[in-house]
């Protein structure tokens, strides 16, 4: 059973980081109607956010509420925050991304080639 008002009462902290997240997904929209996807697909920035997309999702909730908890006056300065809450975010995804998923990946190709070269021998 969930309850949507124990969601929002983060306050706006929580509003603004969904408006922010609506509006990158508007811009990858954005861009594949304009077709224009190719440069804005390839450009440095989204391939960032593609590799790391997965640390964005998983961190954003634990800092939003570590902001909350650690700096209480946080939801009255609503653009320091956001850079807050967005800097410490990317920054903990960036080192998931390089100390947890590149080298599980890695490992994980090891292991499928050594099993397919012993399994196919």
């Amino acid at each position: 059973m969930t309850n949507i008002g124990t969601y929002w009462r983060g306050g706006v902290l929580l509003v603004f980081w969904n408006t922010a997240l609506s509006g990158c997904l508007a811009l990858v929209v954005a861009g594949f109607a304009a077709s224009t996807h190719r440069t804005v697909l390839d450009s440095r920035w989204m391939q960032w956010m593609g590799e790391r997309s997965y640390g964005l999702y998983l961190w954003h909730l634990p800092v939003m509420y570590a902001a909350l908890m650690g700096w209480p006056e946080i939801k009255s300065q609503i653009v320091t925050s956001l850079l807050i809450v967005l800097g410490t975010t990317a920054l903990c995804a960036e080192l998931s991304y390089r100390l947890v998923e590149r080298p599980a990946m890695r490992a994980a190709r090891q292991w499928s080639q050594r099993f397919q070269i012993s399994s196919g021998s």
